[in-house]
């Protein structure tokens, strides 16, 4: 049984008193352990003279529990400057000791931070992706930290995981990044998988990964983040991406190659890719100070909350922001969906169309609000959700409506963004949204207030000069033959499908034909790019067996189905396209299928 007793009295033993409490741990991964070189007063403790603890024998990794002051208020900090990992040979009891230490010691609070692969095709090698969930392999086939008996009878027996990586810590992340002016791109959230190690992944099991939900892997903390869990510690992880996972779309074929060798014809070998421990500490290296300064400011937020000089701001906001539109009833109004999923109504504009409106700001209970400035913007963005924390402006208007000054009473500011071009129309997918949206700052000591009103663009298109009939063709040799004809390939949102069918040749018992209209959307570009279809309607046209010679019409009304129009590569982030999928099945259910892309426009109402 672990002494945990003994450990945190010796370590106390090695410390000046006031480091004998320390608030906020830290874990630091490979290549991360310089952030010692910012903890004022730091204390070092080599791993090898603690009792209970085991040493880190992996390249990056130092063997010392330092102890200091971090940021400019001075809080007092824990920092494992190297961690231990299950592949190593160390027991799970031994490589989450220094956690449950911490926790011992008076830790409220953890930071792990660690090296990990990109599984994610969005989520490029430079970035730290902020953790909202994991996924541990090991945890499902009976590796846990938690196995064993209780520590005592009132112990929690079956700890939940399903808030395990603090909300309102990686809340303070994202604040962290505005304040420190770090590029949308430089953060990102997801979901982590922990691997035993220390082989890297293959590229089976990266697919496998990728499609199980994860965005990066990596060989710990999730060992870390169940036992700081289980000692009711509050979680964050921050994962600095290091390498991409070789996932290939397809195998090289060796019998191809020898093929083409015996037949004399060149070969052209595909690029070797495998990564290096050596690539993981470069990276780890290059981003070291981008990664110190955010656990710095993130501990000077905690440190700032706790006393109370943020509570206006992260627990009640002494200012009420109201933005109201210039004649938004009287717009057509769309629903959209919020990330909480709820539904909202948004005026419709259009391209041209000025954007105007008030902001009206109110103080509560007569306090002084104090302010750095107000201004109003107009943005348009792209969101990918497989990219959260990257927002991609292609738009953003600006406009002062106060200069810095205090405020004690209501203000109400007017703006006008005049005959604003609005370049796309407004969507909202699987994987992407692309919004448009007014938003108001209100520049604050501390950290922003701001209030976004998004509103819904849609675009016309005149209709095309040329838009043929589309025929096509569906056969088995002797055995199926069937020409299909569309009216035409390009279609507005409130168009009628006509169509025929016609069988030259039926030599198979077909049960039944449907036909069904599938939106493709296309996140990213080659080779990084994630395709994602939905079926909007799908319908029977035919019921029993059709004979020689039969003729079935089809006649599809577009305007009752949630249509929007054709989307080619957005500003080169993503596209939307609409396919006719024609499917005939048998009496031993096999499908047949073959589809068509139209293209769909909007075109005035009137």
């Amino acid at each position: 049984m672990a002494d945990f007793a003994a450990t945190t009295e010796f370590i106390r033993s090695q410390l000046p008193p006031e480091l004998h409490t320390p608030r906020v741990g830290i874990v630091c991964g490979s290549g991360l352990s310089g952030l010692a070189a910012v903890i004022h007063n730091i204390r070092k403790i080599p791993y090898e003279s603690i009792p209970g603890f085991g040493t880190s024998t992996v390249q990056g990794h130092n063997s010392e529990l330092a102890f200091g002051l971090l940021g400019k208020g001075g809080v007092p900090v824990v920092a494992m400057l190297g961690r231990f990992h299950f592949y190593e040979g160390h027991s799970l009891s031994t490589v989450v000791y220094p956690i449950r230490v911490m926790a011992k010691l008076g830790v409220k609070e953890i930071i792990i931070t660690n090296a990990a692969g990109s599984l994610n095709p969005h989520i490029p090698v430079g970035t730290i992706v902020v953790i909202h969930d994991h996924l541990a392999l090991p945890n499902l086939v009976g590796t846990n930290p938690l196995l064993g008996p209780v520590s005592s009878p009132n112990h929690q027996r079956f700890l939940p995981l399903s808030d395990a990586y603090s909300s309102s810590l990686r809340r303070l992340v994202f604040h962290a990044a505005h304040q420190l002016s770090l590029d949308n791109s430089a953060l990102a959230e997801g979901t982590y998988a922990w691997v035993c190690g220390p082989t890297y992944e293959t590229p089976a099991e990266g697919r496998f990964l990728r499609n199980a939900g994860a965005d990066v892997v990596g060989m710990s903390t999730v060992p870390e983040v169940v036992a700081a869990k289980d000692e009711g510690l509050d979680v964050m992880v921050l994962s600095l991406v290091t390498n991409f996972v070789v996932i290939p779309s397809s195998y090289w074929s060796i019998r191809e190659e020898v093929e083409a060798e015996l037949a004399g014809k060149p070969v052209v070998l595909p690029t070797s890719q495998i990564v290096s421990h050596e690539e993981v500490l470069a990276i780890g290296k290059e981003k070291a100070e981008v990664m110190k300064s955010l656990v710095q400011r993130v501990v000077e937020l905690l440190s700032e909350q706790e006393n109370m000089s943020l509570a206006p701001f992260f627990f009640s906001s002494p200012i009420d922001v109201d933005i109201k539109l210039e004649g938004e009833d009287a717009r057509k109004q769309v629903e959209m969906k919020t990330e909480k999923e709820k539904v909202v109504s948004c005026p419709v504009y259009y391209d041209g169309d000025s954007v105007s409106g008030t902001v009206s700001i109110h103080v509560r209970d007569g306090k002084k609000v104090v302010h750095e400035g107000i201004k109003v913007e107009f943005v348009g963005s792209i969101e990918l959700f497989y990219d959260r924390g990257h927002h991609h402006e292609f738009l953003s208007l600006s406009q002062e409506l106060a200069a810095p000054g205090e405020m004690r009473q209501a203000q109400t500011y007017e703006f006008n963004f005049k005959n604003v071009e609005k370049q796309y129309e407004s969507y909202q997918g699987i994987n992407v949204k692309l919004r448009y949206f007014i938003r108001v700052l209100i520049s604050r000591r501390m950290a922003e207030v701001n209030k976004e009103k998004d509103i819904w663009v849609h675009s016309f298109r005149m209709p095309p000069d040329s838009n043929n009939s589309i025929k096509m063709e569906v056969g088995i040799e002797d055995c199926l033959h069937i020409e299909f004809e569309y009216n035409k390939s390009k279609y507005h949102l409130k168009d009628v499908i006509v169509g025929k069918i016609y069988f030259l040749l039926v030599r198979i018992k077909i049960k039944h034909m449907e036909l069904s209209i599938i939106r493709r959307e296309t996140t990213g570009s080659p080779p990084n790019q994630y395709n994602e279809s939905e079926t909007i309607t799908k319908f029977e046209i035919m019921d029993g067996a059709p004979v020689r010679g039969e003729t079935i019409p089809i006649r599809l009304f577009l305007g009752g189905f949630d249509l929007t129009p054709t989307f080619r590569d957005v500003n080169k982030k993503f596209s939307t396209r609409y396919y006719l999928n024609l499917v005939l099945i048998d009496e031993e259910n096999r499908r047949y299928f073959k589809q068509q892309e139209i293209t769909i426009f909007r075109i005035p109402e009137n």
